[in-house]
């Protein structure tokens, strides 16, 4: 005999959106966000890349927490500038 015990509690996710804010689109080309789930950094959906910019200013991430109940995730974000410079925040 075989049990199955399907538990709703393990069904978790994460769903984040990402807008942008208050960046200067006359200076600023493109700002890339980099999303991470902290306690399954390593399964396929854990982490995603969100491109923002001037034509598109909003994305979502959604995210299996794989039975955790800590919702923790990191996020750093990326800046391009339109003379070609970039610089990171953490």
């Amino acid at each position: 005999d075989r049990v199955l015990n399907i538990s709703y509690d393990k069904l978790g996710f994460i769903t984040t959106q990402v807008t942008a804010g208050d960046i200067d689109w006359t200076m600023v080309k493109e700002a890339v966000v980099e999303m991470e789930y902290k306690a399954e950094p390593n399964k396929p959906d854990t982490k995603k890349q969100i491109r923002l910019s001037q034509e598109s200013l909003t994305d979502n991430w959604k995210c299996f927490m794989y039975g955790h109940k800590d919702k923790t995730y990191r996020y750093s974000v990326e800046y391009f500038y339109l003379d070609g410079t970039q610089s990171k925040t953490e």
